[in-house]
């Protein structure tokens, strides 16, 4: 099996947004995460279930999802060849650039310029969402390939995951491509500096703080406690 050669995912990425000591160890001490509960896996399945279901806002596409987590390389192929054969509609697209990772939810060639969607299962854009489709155009764009429009894929108002009935009426498509655009000398930035993070050679001295709980409650949380009292 071939290695991986990234050194940072979208979710590692939204990880060291959080915080830097967040990334580097699940980059590094992976199997110090807590547990995950019954309710975040339950989320994980429904965030899984309504991107799914997005995708019949395109149908018919060609569907590129890497047949591994550990290896990502045969996606990657298949994605570029994809392109430069036109497929129109693609699922689970995947791009690199200098050493990141971004898995995009549908790339939608109209009028021959490509779109890019990426679907969440809320009703409401959220920084951390501009933050994801940000990183997402700029590895996008940075591999060769432009983007016509970038775009959020979100419930409409009176749609719920557990209650669907056809895409059209369960999604509303926003764009943010001038979001986006603006948040790219920022990605580049912070991707400079989590990079710097992740060539130290101990794991970041950051004390215990709001970052642990907002946006998201860290993994690590009970580590960094044990860490904090030794």
């Amino acid at each position: 099996m071939a290695k991986n050669t990234h050194l940072i995912s979208k979710t590692g990425f939204i990880k060291g947004v959080q915080c830097p000591k967040q990334l580097y160890l699940y980059k590094y001490h992976y199997n110090e995460q807590d547990p995950k509960s019954p309710e975040t896996l339950a989320k994980f399945e429904c965030g899984t279930n309504i991107g799914k279901w997005a995708q019949q806002l395109f149908p018919n596409g060609l569907n590129l999802e890497p047949t591994s987590k550990f290896n990502y390389q045969e996606a990657l192929k298949n994605t570029k060849l994809a392109i430069e054969n036109k497929q129109p509609v693609l699922y689970e697209a995947s791009f690199e650039f200098d050493g990141v990772l971004v898995i995009i939810d549908m790339l939608v060639l109209k009028d021959g310029k490509w779109h890019a969607f990426e679907v969440k299962s809320s009703h409401h854009v959220s920084e951390v969402f501009l933050y994801d489709i940000s990183l997402q155009h700029y590895v996008i764009t940075n591999s060769g390939i432009p983007l016509k429009d970038t775009s959020l894929v979100l419930l409409s108002e009176n749609a719920t995951p557990e209650k669907l009935t056809t895409p059209e009426n369960d999604f509303q498509i926003i764009s943010v491509k001038q979001e986006v655009e603006n948040n790219q000398l920022y990605i580049a930035r912070k991707l400079a500096s989590l990079k710097e993070t992740l060539a130290e050679k101990e794991i970041p001295k950051i004390a215990m703080g709001d970052q642990c709980l907002s946006p998201y409650t860290c993994d690590f949380l009970s580590f960094c406690r044990r860490q904090s009292i030794g």
